[in-house]
């Protein structure tokens, strides 16, 4: 969400079409057509400091940038891997953006300049296994750390920005996809379960509560969140129809008060 110009962004995981949404009257525009940069799929969304916006590219292994008004700034490549699965991403305080693969067990850093294997997660107290692994992911308010779900085993991670040091935080977020954080209350879309988890983390991030699983009259495989004011944006993602079925439509995304 761009509070700055009242706009929710939101991307299509088959085509890579990224559309704005005015928040006040709910109007789309298509903002940028899939297929350019490489960009045949539009997983996570991210926001810098300009205004740009940063597009995970899962299966692609592409991470691409795009104006304010839309135009590429940047296409930025991870190297070919069959098991490429760039889902998620967290601008961090030194301007770089990280993101999560869900396939290979490595953080990336990003930046105009390239991506970097910034954190090889074999070294970690994270295990990956069959399905998907680290999703969603956040950076703390203080600067000091990401928070990231792993899908596959319902673990919220806790990564310090300068030690890079793991800790596990809680388990029990199954099927964890997108996070939004505001303050110490951390909301988790969980897409298979089709619910909102509220919890409600300790001062410094490192531990955490489940409060409660809100499932919001209907919601369609959830896949991320983002804040607009007092309230939270919701993606009905329907991604477990990407493989067989026929979703719903026209896709929708729920807007609901903070709980």
């Amino acid at each position: 969400y761009d509070a700055k110009r009242g706009l929710i962004f939101t991307g299509s995981a088959r085509t890579g079409d990224i559309y704005a949404i005015n928040a006040s009257t709910g109007a789309v525009s298509l903002f940028s057509k899939g297929g350019g940069q490489g960009r045949g799929s539009a997983l996570g969304l991210e926001l810098d400091a300009q205004g740009r916006l940063w597009i995970a590219g899962g299966t692609t292994g592409v991470v691409s940038v795009l104006s304010r008004d839309g135009a590429p700034v940047a296409s930025i490549a991870t190297p070919p891997d069959p098991n490429a699965y760039l889902n998620d991403l967290a601008a961090g305080p030194d301007g770089a953006v990280y993101v999560t693969d869900s396939g290979r067990p490595v953080l990336w850093r990003v930046t105009a300049a390239g991506a970097t294997p910034w954190l090889d997660l074999n070294t970690t107290p994270i295990r990956y296994s069959k399905g998907i692994n680290l999703n969603g992911i956040v950076a703390t308010p203080d600067g000091r750390a990401l928070l990231a779900v792993q899908l596959n085993t319902g673990d919220l991670w806790r990564i310090d920005l300068k030690t890079k040091t793991v800790r596990k935080v809680m388990g029990g977020l199954n099927n964890g996809d997108g996070l939004l954080l505001d303050g110490r209350t951390l909301y988790v879309a969980r897409n298979m379960d089709q619910v909102v988890s509220k919890v409600m983390l300790s001062a410094d991030y490192t531990s955490g509560t489940l409060m409660v699983d809100e499932p919001l009259a209907g919601l369609r495989f959830p896949t991320t969140l983002a804040a607009v004011g007092t309230d939270a944006v919701v993606a009905q993602g329907q991604l477990d129809k990407l493989q067989g079925g026929t979703p719903e439509t026209p896709f929708k995304l729920t807007r609901f008060k903070k709980f």
